[in-house]
């Protein structure tokens, strides 16, 4: 499998829900503070730091990396199945479930 970095054209909604994530969690450390220590991997000079979550959509299973910055990257690669969720929709599902989580902090 795969991962891709959400880019979408500025303005779409694609891009509006990319930067609602990354802006949410800036704003909530405490959200951010439960994901624990990120993956790293190194390349002689290079490094990359990333946290590997799953979301289900109500019929599979997403996997998708959360970079140190909160950028979203979703799987891609070689299967085409229309069984596959839009980037849209799963973007959407990260949020709400970004969102409960700190509203599962709050109560807790």
């Amino acid at each position: 499998m795969l991962w891709s970095k959400v880019w979408g054209l500025q303005g779409s909604e694609k891009a509006a829900l990319a930067e609602a994530i990354v802006t949410f969690l800036k704003a909530n450390g405490d959200v951010v503070q439960k994901f624990g220590d990120p993956h790293i991997e190194t390349d002689d000079d290079r490094y990359w730091q990333w946290w590997e979550f799953a979301i289900f959509d109500g019929e599979r299973w997403h996997t998708f990396h959360l970079d140190t910055n909160f950028h979203v990257a979703l799987e891609t690669g070689l299967d085409s199945s229309t069984e596959r969720a839009a980037p849209t929709t799963l973007l959407k599902l990260i949020l709400v479930e970004f969102r409960a989580c700190k509203a599962a902090n709050e109560t807790a």
